[in-house]
């Protein structure tokens, strides 16, 4: 299941591979109903609904209801069309406090209403799903007939801890070389970070071309066995340098988690 935007004229390779693509507007189902009829073929799709996300999906809330049920049943009603499900998406369901509780519960309630519009149009669907993480694992009533584990999959996330999840990966590297400088002076490029003491600054052999976000240059920390170590200067293409100041036993080939 793609749940995002595909361009229709890749619509034969995803009937030829069995993909299914998420529909989030007439517009769009209209779109890819075309594409499958000049292949001769059948697209599989699940209808997306916006209960409250605000990013993708046919809009219900309020004024919008009717002309969402509507707009929902005039898609799957495309010939060249396989409704098979139907699903939203929740925005506050991994958060404790009251607030978050009642509007996830306002979605859901939502979503029913809308499935039960559409079952009294005779539209119907196999597949009803919207518990992500949050709500697999704290909404046991929502899970209907799939679920959609995102950031627990990795060990992550608020109830990671609670549930027992373990991190299925880390980004580590080492310290290649440590240097003492004076004060007042100026690390990496653009002269971003200037030290205020005798500064010890260690050197790690990874950088943007690694993946490191050039962005999280001096706004980021990697871990030490003594302590998270400040990222000092900007980022740079492979190298990153960190303040191991207070770290004295901290050395050279030393491990460091980033992540």
């Amino acid at each position: 299941l793609i749940l995002g935007h595909t361009p229709p004229d890749m619509v034969p390779q995803l009937i030829q591979y069995n993909i299914t693509q998420t529909v989030s507007a007439r517009a769009k189902a209209e779109e890819y109903h075309a594409a499958a009829a000049a292949c001769d073929g059948t697209l599989k799709v699940h209808i997306k609904v916006d209960t409250g996300m605000s990013r993708l999906g046919f809009l219900v809330r309020g004024d919008h209801f009717a002309g969402g049920v509507e707009a929902i049943a005039a898609s799957c009603a495309l010939s060249h069309l396989e409704a098979e499900g139907i699903f939203t998406h929740f925005s506050v369901s991994d958060e404790d406090d009251e607030s978050s509780e009642r509007y996830t519960r306002e979605q859901f309630d939502l979503f029913c209403r809308v499935l039960r519009a559409l079952e009294e149009r005779g539209t119907t669907f196999a597949l009803r799903h919207c518990a992500n993480s949050g709500a697999w694992a704290r909404y046991p009533e929502m899970a209907l007939d799939m679920v959609r584990p995102g950031i627990a999959l990795y060990g992550a996330g608020a109830d990671a801890e609670r549930l027992g999840l373990r991190p299925v990966m880390a980004l580590k590297s080492c310290v290649s070389t440590i240097k003492i400088f004076d004060p007042e002076t100026d690390i990496s490029y653009g002269r971003t970070f200037r030290t205020e003491e005798k500064t010890r600054i260690g050197v790690l052999p990874i950088g943007y071309a690694d993946g490191l976000f050039r962005g999280l240059s001096c706004r980021m920390a990697v871990q030490t066995d003594h302590g998270a170590a400040a990222v000092r200067g900007r980022i740079c293409m492979d190298m990153t340098m960190v303040d191991l100041t207070d770290k004295p036993d901290v050395h050279v080939g030393d491990a460091v988690e980033l992540f």
